[in-house]
């Protein structure tokens, strides 16, 4: 604040802003062969123009994970994570001062293996599932004079879910080619209002026919499919190569 102060701009020497970060990581060695870790990650930023707008938001991300060694050929890393992120926009003074606010939180579970059963293979595979929890988005009024009326939008709910497997194989020194595939799925959960329409006609209000209720918890929607890769390697010489991928992903 105290450098947003020395402006001659009126309107930035009014504003605001702030900044904070906390970060913290332990580590545990339990053995030659186990490890495990846990960090912790926090911010929080806020910052306001004059009298004309603001913005502020927060995240929040947590994350532990268990490397082993199983014997020479096979290891493993285990990862949990889970997290929160938030923000507000608002207008603070007049007729139209509002506050708006969303966010996010989620929740990973991803365990992961390296498998090295002879030279030049190595082959990496696992799954990873995450829960998404999107928050409602509101939007209130700021001050009495404020002529804004409190509306709430909820948001859609889900569980990604997929497996992998890769396998990077040396051809020789000079060549490599690396193998992959990937099946991911997406399942949008309630609670959710879901309109049906007239077959063949716009989505508007006027062609609804009828509404299905989805408690918490249920099924709403389903996506999948599958995601293969496939990535070359040219060693030219010591300091250069030349690589060649193609790679399908699926975004939900």
């Amino acid at each position: 604040d105290w450098l947003l102060g020395l402006a001659n701009d009126p309107e930035v020497n009014s504003s605001s802003a702030s900044f904070n970060d906390i970060n913290a990581k332990l580590s545990w060695r339990l053995s030659d062969e186990a490890r495990i870790s846990a960090s912790w990650f926090q911010s929080a930023d806020e910052i306001s123009f004059s009298d004309e707008f603001g913005f502020g938001w927060e995240s929040t991300v947590g994350h532990a994970e268990w490397r082993q060694i199983f014997c020479d050929e096979l290891t493993s890393l285990v990862s949990i994570s889970t997290g929160s992120y938030k923000s507000d926009l608002y207008e603070p003074e007049g007729q139209a001062a509002f506050t708006l606010e969303n966010g996010i939180d989620f929740y990973k579970v991803k365990p992961t293996f390296n498998y090295n059963p002879i030279p030049g293979h190595r082959f990496e595979f696992g799954g990873e599932w995450v829960r998404y929890e999107m928050r409602p988005e509101t939007i209130n009024p700021r001050g009495d004079q404020s002529s804004i009326l409190s509306r709430t939008l909820d948001k859609d709910q889900g569980n990604e879910l997929s497996f992998f497997i890769e396998d990077e194989i040396d051809i020789n020194d000079l060549f490599g080619i690396s193998i992959g595939l990937r099946y991911s799925s997406f399942q949008q959960t309630g609670p959710e209002l879901s309109y049906e329409y007239e077959e063949g006609a716009p989505r508007e209000v006027f062609t609804t026919t009828d509404s299905v209720l989805f408690t918490s918890g249920d099924n709403v929607q389903n996506y999948s499919g599958l995601e293969p890769r496939i990535s070359f390697r040219w060693l030219l010489d010591e300091t250069s190569s030349l690589k060649l991928s193609y790679n399908r992903m699926r975004q939900y």
